[in-house]
């Protein structure tokens, strides 16, 4: 996951990050909705807030 993502449940849950003994594979995100909420305002911000959150 994202470290990003990963610090803010360690802030959240008492947990910590360790690294990983091999190299992470590349993965890829994308977000999908139903088209009548394509341009509902409320769900465009929380899409955004959950690339922000992704985002490295």
């Amino acid at each position: 996951m994202p470290r990003r993502v990963a610090r803010a449940f360690c802030d959240m849950l008492s947990l910590r990050t360790v690294e990983m003994p091999f190299p992470s594979p590349r993965m890829t995100k994308c977000l999908i909705w139903h088209t009548r909420t394509g341009a509902d305002p409320g769900a465009r911000y929380f899409r955004s807030l959950v690339v922000e959150a992704l985002r490295e």
